[in-house]
């Protein structure tokens, strides 16, 4: 039975090079289970890796609510350039 991992190992590999777009990626994205938190993503390799298909990522763009401006994000860019404003302001007085 040892051969069946290795055959199978194999056939996925030369069935990723043959058809890539249907081929498993593995997302640089883990997730672990947290006590009061519920589930985490996490990108410091610990927990359980997530994978997709190439269908799954692009849907995943498609679908997503980015194209609605977030309201924190706004706030945050406004703080900022106002920071730099004031700092070039400063600049200018000498």
């Amino acid at each position: 039975m040892p051969e069946m991992p290795r055959l199978a190992a194999w056939l996925r590999k030369w069935a990723d090079r043959l058809d890539d777009s249907g081929a498993i990626k593995r997302a640089h994205t883990s997730f672990t289970f947290e006590t009061g938190k519920g589930k985490v993503l996490r990108e410091d390799g610990k927990g359980c890796p997530l994978y997709f298909v190439q269908s799954d990522y692009e849907r995943a763009h498609a679908e997503a609510d980015s194209s609605q401006p977030d309201p924190k994000l706004e706030e945050a860019r406004r703080f900022i350039d106002a920071v730099i404003a004031a700092q070039e302001e400063e600049r200018r007085r000498g």
